[in-house]
């Protein structure tokens, strides 16, 4: 909740922090929309500059036929 900028860094946005900045909504939640492609998937936050792996969720599996690893 004191969080102050979070960006997603993504395979799928070649880890590009300028790509995958969230933006505030009025209730202090972070949102953004992107375009994943099928299949797996590895991801990490940005929070205030300092990385963050959320917990269990080293691989996310965007397809819904795919297997989720973590």
């Amino acid at each position: 909740p004191e969080a102050q900028q979070v960006v997603l860094l993504a395979d799928f946005l070649d880890w590009d922090e300028s790509r995958g900045a969230l933006e505030r909504t009025t209730d202090g939640r972070f949102e953004g929309t992107f375009e994943v492609p099928p299949g797996r998937h590895r991801y990490r936050m940005l929070v205030d500059g300092v990385p963050v792996t959320p917990p269990a969720r080293a691989y996310a599996a965007f397809d819904p036929t795919a297997s989720v690893d973590g």
